[in-house]
């Protein structure tokens, strides 16, 4: 899991005024800031390569809603600063789920359980990332990769502009 800040600090708190207030001006220097630190890692050789970008996808009936989906916009940035092509509708969500920043880890896993699939007879892609504003306990990314893992993907890593997750020393 890769991101450009943690979340509980000034510049963190920024990546929900893109989704939420619609501060589309932060996408460019805040993925900018993320596409630097991949770039560090890779050069330092502490990641692998990466084939192409899946963003978090959301529910089709929120999109009239919020008219745009953040971890589609947060991909194409990325996607064209570094060169990688985004799989934007290899993965599905098929169930509307509650809005998941108020609830705790083991309700999201539930909510999240089965919600995600993946396109039937797309090619299998290997060295995935899958990208997303926030990651906050984990549970979004790991129910999109369970689905991209039953139809033979493979997810290596997990971006976000900013991380809740607590950092071991």
């Amino acid at each position: 899991m890769i991101s450009a800040f943690p979340y509980h600090s000034p510049v963190g708190y920024l990546t929900g005024a893109i989704k939420i207030h619609r501060q589309l001006c932060l996408l460019e220097p805040m993925c900018e800031a993320l596409a630097q630190r991949l770039e560090q890692l890779w050069q330092a050789d502490a990641i692998g390569p990466i084939s192409a970008l899946v963003p978090i996808p959301m529910h089709p009936s929120r999109l009239p809603v919020r008219g745009f989906n953040h971890a589609v916009l947060i991909a194409d940035q990325l996607g064209k600063r570094l060169g990688l092509p985004v799989l934007d509708t290899l993965v599905v969500k098929k169930q509307r789920t509650v809005p998941q920043h108020d609830l705790e880890d083991q309700r999201r896993r539930k909510d999240l359980s089965g919600v995600f699939q993946a396109q039937p007879g797309a090619r299998r892609q290997q060295q995935l990332a899958l990208i997303d504003d926030v990651i906050t306990t984990g549970s979004t990314m790991t129910a999109v990769a369970r689905a991209l893992r039953k139809q033979g993907h493979h997810v290596s890593q997990y971006w976000a502009l900013a991380s809740a997750l607590k950092r071991q020393r």
